[in-house]
C-alpha cells in the first residue's frame, strides 16, 4: 500500500534523526540504574476481565491511586469488563488509563489499533496514559526497527487525538526486540527493582493482593510526573508551548472559549499567540496571550480591522460609520491619499478613512459624493455652483479660470463661486 510505505519511510526518518541527536538511547544500550518502590510517586494496578467483578471502592480504600484497564484488542474485540471497570473505577475516585493488547505486525496495523483505542476511550474519562501492550508472538518475530515503527506510529496517532500515549512490554523485549522510539515506556520486570532508568511506569509483580479483587493482580509504580501533561481543564505550559485541556484530553485544531475570550490551538495543540493566523477561509489575530482580537488594530506595519467574529477585513469595509480600504493581499490599511479604481478616484485621510463631502488637502478644497467618489467639473451645492478643476486633481477653482474637456471656460471668484463664460 502506497500510504503505508510513505508512513513507514517517514517514521524511519524520524527515528533515525532522534537516534542521531541522542534524544533516545541506542538499541540494546543499558545505562540503567535500579529504581524501586521508594522512587515511585504513586502506585496502582492494571486489570482486565480476568479479575472478574471488582469492588472498586474497596480498591480505592486500600490506597490504589490509578488503574490501567484493558479495553481489548482488534481481533477479539472489547474486554468483557472494560466499560464496567472504567465507570466504576472513576466513580471510586481512581485515575484510569487504558491499554490495548496489540496484534500489530506492521505500521498499518498499528494505525488501525490506535484508531480503535481512541474510539474505545471516547465515552469515558481517561486521565492516565493510553497504552500499546506490545508482547504478542507476532511482535517477538519482528525485527527491532519494525517494532519501533509500530510503537511510534501508534503513539503519534494517539497523541494527535489528545491522549497521552505510552508503550508497555517486558524488560527483555524492550531491550532486545523493540528499537528506539520517542515515547514513554511502561516496563514489566517482576523483581524488587526496575533496571530501566527510562521507565515512566514499572509493573513490579503479577501476584499482588488487593482488597476488592479476588485472586492476584498486577501492581504498578509510577516514576514520571504527568501533572503537567494530563490536566482536567484549562491551559498548561510546557516545553515552550501552551496547550489546552478539556476533560483531561489535549485539544487541537479548534477555537477555545474561556472566560469570555476566544483562543485557538493548532493541529499540534499549540496555542497560537502574537500572530496573524489563517483558520479556514479567514485570517485572525491572536495577541501575545493568545486572545483573539477584534476591531481596528495597529500591528506595527499599519492598521488592520477584525470584525466581531475576529475575521480580518479586506477590500472596502465600514467601521463605525467610516469607510476604509484594506489591501486584499495583506489585510493592511494600504491606502492614505488618492486611490483610483480605474473609473473613480477616492481620497483617504491620514487615519485611512474614506473622505466624503467637502474636505481639505493642504490649501485646496475637494469634494466627494456619498460613496467617496471624487467629483470634478461643475458641482452645485445649496443652489450655488463651484468648479473642481480636473487639471489640478479635482481641487476647487479659486480666483481663476479653467477649461473643461468640451472647451467650456469657467471663472471662479475668491470664494470659489463659478460661472461658465463661454
Amino acid at each position: 500500500m502506497k500510504i503505508c510505505n510513505k508512513l513507514k519511510t517517514l517514521v524511519c526518518t524520524v527515528l533515525a534523526m532522534m537516534l542521531a541527536m541522542n534524544l533516545i538511547p541506542a538499541p540494546g544500550s543499558d545505562k540503567a540504574e535500579a529504581k524501586g518502590m521508594d522512587s515511585a510517586i504513586s502506585w496502582g494496578i492494571d486489570v482486565s476481565a480476568w479479575q472478574g467483578d471488582i469492588d472498586w471502592n474497596a480498591v480505592k480504600a486500600s490506597g490504589v491511586q490509578f488503574a490501567f484497564i484493558k479495553c481489548g484488542g482488534t481481533i477479539y474485540g472489547f474486554d468483557d469488563k472494560f466499560a464496567q471497570n472504567m465507570l466504576a473505577a472513576q466513580a471510586a475516585g481512581i485515575k484510569t488509563g487504558v491499554y490495548i493488547y496489540s496484534y500489530a505486525s506492521s505500521v498499518a496495523d498499528a494505525a488501525v489499533e490506535a484508531q480503535w483505542i481512541i474510539n474505545a476511550c471516547a465515552p469515558f474519562i481517561v486521565n492516565m496514559p493510553v497504552v500499546l501492550d506490545l508482547e504478542n508472538y507476532r511482535q517477538q518475530k519482528l525485527d527491532p526497527l519494525t517494532n519501533a515503527m509500530i510503537c511510534q506510529t501508534f503513539c503519534q496517532i494517539v497523541e494527535a487525538a489528545g491522549y497521552y500515549p505510552m508503550v508497555y512490554s517486558n524488560r527483555s523485549m524492550l531491550r532486545d526486540k523493540i528499537g528506539p522510539f520517542g515515547y514513554d515506556k511502561w516496563v514489566a520486570q517482576w523483581t524488587d527493582y526496575c533496571y530501566d532508568e527510562s521507565a515512566a511506569f514499572w509493573q513490579a509483580t503479577d501476584s499482588g493482593v488487593i482488597p476488592g479483587i479476588r485472586g492476584n493482580v498486577d501492581i504498578d509504580y509510577q516514576f514520571k510526573d504527568l501533572s503537567a501533561y494530563i490536566i482536567p481543564y484549562g491551559f498548561a505550559a510546557r516545553d515552550g508551548y501552551v496547550y489546552f485541556y478539556e476533560n483531561y484530553r489535549r485539544q487541537s485544531n479548534r477555537f477555545i472559549n474561556v472566560n469570555g475570550g476566544t483562543y485557538f490551538v493548532d493541529a499540534y495543540g499549540h496555542l497560537i499567540a502574537g500572530a496573524l493566523y489563517p483558520v479556514g477561509e479567514y485570517i485572525y489575530y491572536f495577541d501575545a496571550t493568545g486572545l483573539m482580537q477584534t476591531g481596528l488594530i495597529n500591528l506595527g506595519d499599519g492598521l488592520r480591522y477584525f470584525d466581531e467574529n475576529g475575521h480580518m477585513a479586506i477590500g472596502w469595509t465600514n467601521v463605525l460609520g467610516n469607510t476604509y480600504f484594506f489591501d486584499p493581499a495583506t489585510g493592511g490599511l494600504a491606502v492614505t491619499g488618492f486611490l483610483s479604481d480605474g473609473v473613480y478616484t477616492y481620497y483617504f485621510g491620514s487615519d485611512g478613512s474614506l473622505q466624503k463631502g467637502l474636505f481639505g488637502i493642504g490649501n485646496s478644497l475637494y469634494f466627494a459624493d456619498a460613496n467617496g467618489r471624487l467629483q470634478t467639473g461643475l458641482v452645485t451645492m445649496s443652489g450655488l455652483s463651484f468648479y473642481f478643476d480636473p487639471a489640478k486633481g479635482g481641487a476647487l477653482l479659486v480666483n481663476g479660470t479653467a477649461t473643461d474637456a468640451f472647451g467650456h471656460v469657467y471663472v471662479a471668484d475668491a470664494n470659489g463661486l463659478a460661472v461658465m463664460i463661454r
